[in-house]
């Protein structure tokens, strides 16, 4: 004979069983999977190339051990050579300025239409020597040639001068570079004749 417990009993594990079945149906799903790859190219290099180093030609210079410290100057649009501060005493004189040429600099291989920026660093400088006689570099003019006009100038005693100038659409650019040199008044042994070779740097970066 079948209670009323065993029917209620009974009810109660049907329910369950049911519950159960529903709730592993609901949980059944199929998932796929798939690796994609990533990959990324990075150029951040570019042609900085020196086509024509800097030139001031031939220059007489005078010094006395007192005075004004005498200054040359190329200018770095056409190349002109110009005698600067000068005294009586102190001075140089252009003798012969065909050879003279502006420092000029092209940019190739970087990114098209994007802002190149130029320093000419004052802890870089080699001023012109011979037999440890010194010119000091203590000026620098940046003019940029291409794709558009544009320039800065500055002193060189205890600063960078820098310039921002923007590629054309093929990522090219090019400027120029003139300097001053100073010679010290106080050298009285005067500077001998010769060849005066010095250097200095151009960095650019983006």
């Amino acid at each position: 004979m079948v209670t009323l417990k065993q029917l209620q009993y009974g009810a109660a594990a049907i329910a369950l069983g049911c519950s159960l079945g529903l709730t592993a149906t609901a949980g059944a799903q199929i998932v796929e999977e798939d690796t994609m790859g990533v990959t990324v190219q990075i150029e951040s290099t570019f042609n900085l190339t020196v086509t024509q180093p800097l030139n001031l030609g031939v220059a007489s210079l005078f010094t006395t051990n007192a005075g004004t410290d005498p200054t040359l100057t190329i200018a770095a649009d056409d190349g002109d050579v110009e005698i600067g501060v000068n005294d009586t005493s102190n001075f140089f004189f252009v003798v012969d300025e065909t050879a003279a040429t502006q420092g000029t600099v092209t940019i190739d291989g970087a990114l098209p239409t994007t802002i190149i920026h130029l320093t000419i660093p004052e802890d870089a400088l080699v001023g012109p020597v011979n037999t440890g006689n010194t010119l000091a570099i203590t000026a620098a003019e940046i003019l940029e040639t291409s794709p558009a006009s544009a320039n800065a100038s500055g002193s060189l005693v205890g600063n960078d001068v820098t310039m921002d100038l923007t590629t054309d659409g093929s990522g090219e650019a090019a400027f120029s570079v003139g300097i001053t040199l100073t010679a010290d008044a106080d050298n009285a042994t005067q500077y001998p004749d010769g060849v005066y070779t010095g250097s200095l740097d151009v960095n650019a970066n983006y």
